[in-house]
């Protein structure tokens, strides 16, 4: 099973080629579940759920929208959008749950995590797709960093994800170290080259470890359409 998680940088003053993400990610990057934050405009939503219907993938997004303030052409507050290969069946309603603790800039859009069912024929699982909390560096080079609010995060994503089955949890954590998840693969490598962290994980609960067998992580450092890099987990289970 081939999981991608990729932050598409879909903030509404970024000018992003949505087309050649969707080109790249359906026709070259070999996922079959695909993990996508930031995914804040509508029309970019759309253009995703237009490939998938094309390609007969499922097409997965909270139903969500921005608040403090409805910002003109937001509508998915979370940014959060789960695609899946045909060969995969979703089980039950997907769920959105926001965190309840956020800070910083965060506090403008809805971070979260969504949590899909999901049986490939042989196996039930759940992917969640999350967005964690964001630290920034201010025009005066200094950096703010929110990390009580990203463990809050965590602790609450951790409650969620232990009464799952069996969670996979793919996304843009903001961070490298968690106190409560495994990480699937502990290579340390730069997803988001603006300050050379590592930010974008597959992880799962430790109880999980035997039944996560990894196999290979591509880090696409040659694509270059976002301000990180899409990250590709082949594992088994």
């Amino acid at each position: 099973m081939r999981l991608l998680t990729y932050n598409i940088h879909g903030l509404p003053w970024c000018k992003i080629n949505v087309p050649a993400m969707i080109d790249w990610i359906f026709n070259k990057s070999g996922a079959e579940i695909v993990c996508l934050q930031e995914v804040f405009s509508k029309e970019h939503r759309k253009l995703f759920w237009k490939k998938a219907a094309e390609e007969g993938w499922t097409f997965l997004a909270p139903h969500d929208r921005i608040y403090g303030g409805y910002i003109a052409g937001l509508e998915n507050g979370s940014g959060l959008l789960t695609l899946l290969n045909p060969k995969f069946h979703v089980l039950s309603n997907p769920k959105f749950e926001a965190f309840t603790t956020v800070s910083g800039a965060d506090v403008v859009v809805k971070k979260g995590f969504f949590t899909v069912n999901v049986c490939d024929g042989k196996n039930e699982f759940q992917v969640i797709n999350t967005h964690m909390q964001s630290d920034i560096t201010e025009a005066c080079c200094i950096r703010l960093n929110f990390n009580a609010a990203r463990h809050a995060q965590e602790e609450q994503l951790f409650i969620a994800a232990s009464r799952c089955e069996f969670p996979l949890i793919a996304g843009d954590a903001n961070t490298c170290i968690f106190k409560c998840f495994h990480r699937v693969d502990h290579e340390t490598h730069v997803t988001f080259p603006d300050t050379e962290e590592h930010l974008d994980h597959l992880l799962c609960l430790s109880r999980d470890i035997g039944r996560v067998q990894h196999v290979e992580t591509v880090y696409h450092d040659d694509i270059l359409l976002s301000d990180h890099i899409p990250v590709v987990y082949s594992i088994i289970i």
